[in-house]
C-alpha cells in the first residue's frame, strides 16, 4: 500500500513534469518531454514510480537522459539550447545551479502540488526523494567484546 507521503511526492513529482509541460498561458500539443536524471537503479526507480505513472495519466513520452551531470546542465544553459526542462538534480547541487543561474524559479501557482512536505518546496525545484539514517540494534543478543584476548 502506498503511503501517504509517497502520495504526495508522487503528486508533486506528476505535477511538475505537467508544468514543465506547458508554455506561457496555454497548453500546448505535447507529445514528449525530456528529462535529465542519474540513471541507473535511480532513474530505474525514477521511471517505475514517476515516469511511467505520468506517461500512462497524460499520455507524454518521458525520455530520460543520463547522466545528470551538472557540466551538462552548465553546456546546455550557455549554449541556449535547453534539450531537457527537468533535471533531477542532487540536493548539494541545488545551491550551486541556482547561484550560477542554471535553474529557472518556479511557478508555484501553476504547479500547486498540495499537500507538499515544506521541506520539499524550494523556489527553483520540488524534492522528490527523501531518506533518514537510523541506528538499530537487538536487545537481546550480549554486545561484542572489541578487545582482543591476548
Amino acid at each position: 500500500m502506498e503511503s501517504n507521503q509517497m502520495k504526495m511526492f508522487r503528486r508533486a513529482f506528476l505535477v511538475s513534469l505537467a508544468a514543465a509541460s506547458f508554455s506561457g498561458s496555454y497548453a500546448q500539443e505535447v507529445k514528449e518531454i525530456r528529462m535529465l536524471e542519474a540513471g541507473g537503479d535511480t532513474g530505474e526507480a525514477v521511471q517505475a514510480a514517476f515516469v511511467e505513472p505520468f506517461q500512462k495519466k497524460t499520455g507524454i513520452r518521458v525520455i530520460r537522459e543520463n547522466p545528470n551531470l551538472l557540466g551538462k546542465i552548465k553546456a546546455m544553459v550557455a549554449s541556449k539550447n535547453i534539450t531537457t526542462p527537468i533535471v533531477l538534480v542532487p540536493r548539494a547541487w541545488m545551491a550551486q545551479a541556482k547561484a550560477e543561474n542554471l535553474l529557472e524559479p518556479l511557478d508555484w501557482d501553476a504547479i500547486n502540488p498540495m499537500p507538499i512536505n515544506p521541506d520539499a518546496r524550494d523556489s527553483h525545484g520540488i524534492g522528490w526523494s527523501y531518506f533518514s539514517t537510523v541506528i538499530a540494534w537487538r536487545t537481546d543478543v550480549k554486545p561484542l567484546n572489541r578487545r582482543a584476548s591476548r
